[in-house]
Order: C-alpha cells, then sequence, then structure tokens
C-alpha cells in the first residue's frame, strides 16, 4: 500500500500544470503605409507594417510587465457592398528571438477604428505551446501621418 502511495504521490508531485494568466498590450504602429484599391463602391486594402510591442500589464509567467517586443505584421481589408472586414497576422518576437504569432479580425475597414478579436499561438523557444485569444480596440490619429495604436486584453495559457 505504501508503494503504490509513494507512486500517486510521486505522479502527482512530478505533473506540471499548466500556466495561465492575463496579459494587456499596446500595438504602437508609426510607420504605415497602406495600398489601396477602390472599384466602384467597392475598396480593398493591403498593408505590412512592423509594430512595437508594449506589455502593460501581465500576470502571465511567460511575458512580464512592461517587456517590449517587436513584430512584423501583413493586413488586408475589403469594403464590398457596404460591409468590411479586416484581417491581420503579426509575428511577435521577444528580446530572445522566441515568437509567437496573433492574428487578429474585424468588423471595419482597414485604417479605420473598431473592435475585434486575435487568436494567439506560441511557435518558437518559451512560447511554444502558447494559446490563446484576446479583445483588442484600434484607436488612431491622422497627423503628418497615420498612427494607429491597438489595445489588447488576452487570457493566454501554456
Amino acid at each position: 500500500m505504501k508503494k503504490i502511495l509513494s507512486c500517486l504521490l510521486f505522479a502527482f508531485a512530478s505533473h506540471t500544470f499548466a500556466a495561465s494568466g492575463e496579459v494587456e498590450l499596446v500595438f504602437a504602429i508609426s510607420s504605415y503605409t497602406p495600398t489601396k484599391i477602390d472599384a466602384d463602391a467597392d475598396s480593398y486594402f493591403t498593408v505590412n507594417f512592423k509594430p512595437m510591442i508594449i506589455i502593460d500589464k501581465s500576470n502571465f509567467e511567460l511575458i512580464k510587465t512592461n517587456d517590449v517586443m517587436g513584430a512584423n505584421c501583413v493586413g488586408w481589408s475589403t469594403t464590398e457592398d457596404k460591409s468590411s472586414h479586416y484581417e491581420s497576422h503579426c509575428l511577435v518576437k521577444d528580446v530572445d528571438g522566441d515568437t509567437f504569432l496573433i492574428n487578429s479580425q474585424r468588423a471595419s475597414a482597414g485604417g479605420t477604428p473598431g473592435v475585434g478579436k486575435q487568436q494567439v499561438k506560441g511557435i518558437k523557444g518559451k512560447f511554444a505551446g502558447m494559446t490563446g485569444s484576446c479583445t483588442f480596440k484600434i484607436k488612431n490619429v491622422q497627423n503628418d501621418g497615420l498612427y494607429v495604436a491597438a489595445f489588447s486584453n488576452c487570457q493566454l495559457q501554456k
């Protein structure tokens, strides 16, 4: 009986529990040059951009408050029959080169404010196996260029 209890205790103690937590992050985009094609009442929009990502708050062990990361993104938008859809894919790297993917979708045109959903998938290094989802809000300002900030609230796990 002692052997069985010892084996069960060892198995329980050696089991790794999944880490999870909440992360608030800001995408800061200052260089934003879209290609837009208008066709009658419809429009089509593509953009490549490289935002800086600032971690505003985090209780997730893999991502710390005040971490700064870089991303390489591609986005596209369509407005057809007065209905708009925007989607982007970003490869995000931390200072160590560990990488995750953020896929974003929203029902508004690129270059305009809006809200949407994001899916997170860990790809390389400490982020491999990480998953999660986020809600986000886009704000922009037109000055001597178009500046965009995306504020995301994420639930992540590994």
